[in-house]
């Protein structure tokens, strides 16, 4: 099975229960997409580019507000956030909806999973870069900032393509020979896609610490989901997410962005905050066989054996844990696990400055201190 198009899913017909809303819905021709090539170079970003925000959910209501919290409290204005609800039945809803005015558009129906879900907002989104935002996982204020920031140092200006191309008459008289080669390269090598490092949260002990993102993807999936911004023209290029993964599909993307030879840029700052127990630990044993499968498929057969030398590491540790947890109560075993996270560098998590929700008050931050 190859990635969907994009452009097949935009020409899906809805499904017979969808609900939707958002303020793109409200605005005439705000929904009609702009037409954009898929080949060739990318047209030139404008200075403050459109970064479109997509976030999958179902029966999230637990974490959700947070996440469209962290998105809404942006520094940076121009962000189109879509919100692809799987037809919740905890209240995901009825959360979603509260933010109607500020959600560019929402939709509510049933999907065949996760990267289903992910598909139609890529293919619904409008911006020129476009991220992937779990339901359970959220930005720090200045994430997309950031991003743009490093965009718009890899950019290329008209001006830029004109001296290129040996027009020189909006250029600088005096421009040399390097200068003309460093702006050849900005067109030959336009920004394609932009990530950080992730803080990795453990809510159960109530401690984060810093995850280093690097891009060699033939030892797995070592690129934060949620912290990775990828331009246009990529998944118009390569498709969207494989479906026949249901847990490991953003490993086969990121692989195919990494075997294509995209451009990554890496950001200084840690761009996403990154909640442990998803649904690719609640389900590891899927997860990694369709791991060690892409890795094999794709990047030869060392890497998948030693992908499977990880997964084999991490069942161990399980059984470790659960013994400590029987022989010892939780307690103890928290204990332990704060002890051992410490010595790796994790921290107390700063409550004051995590976003929880928009209107989260002292004394419900007080309330989940409480609870750690």
């Amino acid at each position: 099975m190859s990635a969907p198009t994009l452009q097949e899913y935009f020409a899906r017909p809805p499904h017979p229960t969808r609900r939707q809303g958002g303020w793109r819905l409200r605005r005439p021709g705000s929904h009609e997409r702009d037409a954009r090539g898929t080949t060739g170079v990318p047209p030139v970003p404008p200075a403050r580019p459109l970064v479109s925000v997509i976030t999958v959910v179902y029966n999230g209501q637990a974490t959700l507000e947070r996440a469209i919290g962290s998105v809404l409290q942006q520094t940076y204005p121009h962000i189109e956030y879509i919100v692809i609800d799987g037809g919740s039945t905890d209240g995901t809803l009825e959360t979603i909806q509260r933010y109607d005015d500020r959600i560019a558009l929402w939709l509510s129906e049933p999907d065949s999973g996760i990267f289903d879900a992910m598909n139609k907002g890529l293919a619904l989104a409008t911006g020129s870069y476009m991220a992937i935002l779990n339901c359970d996982d959220y930005y720090p204020p200045r994430a997309v900032e950031s991003v743009v920031a490093r965009i718009s140092n890899q950019s290329f200006t008209a001006e830029d393509a004109e001296c290129a191309e040996g027009t020189f008459s909006n250029c600088d008289s005096n421009i040399g020979p390097e200068a003309i080669e460093d702006r050849k390269s900005k067109i030959e090598n336009p920004c394609e896609a932009v990530y950080g490092d992730s803080i990795f949260v453990l809510e159960d002990i109530g401690m984060a610490g810093r995850v280093a993102a690097t891009p060699d993807l033939t030892r797995g999936m070592t690129l934060c989901h949620p912290a990775l911004f990828i331009a246009r023209p990529v998944y118009e290029r390569l498709g969207g997410y494989d479906l026949q993964y249901r847990y490991s599909s953003d490993l086969d993307f990121a692989l195919r962005l990494y075997l294509a030879q995209v451009k990554l840029e890496k950001v200084a700052e840690p761009l996403a905050y990154f909640t442990a127990g998803g649904a690719a630990e609640r389900h590891l044993g899927r997860a990694s066989w369709e791991a060690i499968t892409i890795l094999r498929r794709q990047a030869g057969v060392l890497c998948a054996l030693r992908y499977a030398l990880v997964f084999l590491k991490r069942v161990l540790l399980r059984g470790v844990n659960r013994c400590i947890r029987l022989l010892m109560g939780q307690r103890a075993y928290l204990w332990v696990k704060r002890k051992y996270y410490a010595s790796k560098g994790f921290h107390i998590l700063d409550f004051r400055s995590a976003i929880f929700d928009l209107n989260c008050q002292p004394d419900a931050i007080e309330n989940r201190k409480s609870k750690i």
